[in-house]
């Protein structure tokens, strides 16, 4: 199956990032190592102050003003190591479920991208005005309508199944379409679940009536 926009923008954006967070994790690493040695630095030449006024029975202050401005400097820099992420243990990237119709999203400056737009609120299936149509000749039930929808980008395609079995075809969400059924119901009232194609989670139940 061919991949669409969207999961080529997530596959280049997922690359990206890791490379950001890679190069940001080596230099963290790098300025923390660059801590720890001007912090043991530092406590070596307290030790020489501390042992200067032992040896001569002096009082010479045993802190800078500075280090005293940091009295847990040392604890801090240990607790944002232990909490910084790994950026080897990230796992790869996944296949990303298909969606936005399978067209790229608008671009963000997070992503070290052009801003082109508000993001896209998410798609959400509204209703569907549907009836259903049985011929004077007998044949088969005749569904018709169209399929409403909010958010999301481009055209997408959604499938109406009828009373769990009967597949009403795929169609464009907004398009009217009139499409033949593979059986012949009586008149009365069905049950339709409209979803979207490649996204089963969105997707609407509601009914319609056979004339």
């Amino acid at each position: 199956m061919a991949t669409s926009a969207y999961q080529k923008q997530y596959k280049a954006r997922g690359k990206k990032a890791r490379a950001v967070l890679a190069k940001a994790d080596r230099n963290s690493r790098k300025r923390l190592g660059q801590v720890a040695a001007a912090q043991q630095r530092l406590n070596d030449a307290l030790a020489r102050l501390a042992r200067l006024n032992q040896v001569y029975s002096t009082a010479y202050p045993e802190q800078t003003d500075l280090s005293a401005d940091f009295d847990d400097y040392g604890a801090g820099a240990a607790q944002l190591a232990g909490a910084y992420p790994v950026a080897g243990a990230l796992p790869a990237l996944a296949v990303v479920a298909e969606a936005s119709g399978g067209l790229a999203l608008a671009g963000e400056a997070i992503f070290g991208e052009a801003v082109t737009g508000p993001p896209p609120a998410p798609l959400r299936l509204t209703g569907a005005a549907l009836r259903g149509v049985n011929p004077t000749d007998g044949g088969f039930t005749v569904l018709e309508g169209q399929v409403t929808a909010t958010g999301g980008t481009g055209a997408v395609a959604v499938r109406i199944t009828i009373d769990n079995f009967v597949d009403g075809g795929t169609h464009q969400i907004g398009e009217p379409f009139s499409y033949p059924l593979s059986t012949r119901f009586v008149t009365g009232v069905r049950q339709y679940r409209a979803e979207v194609v490649g996204q089963p989670g969105v997707f609407v139940t509601d009914s319609f009536t056979v004339e």
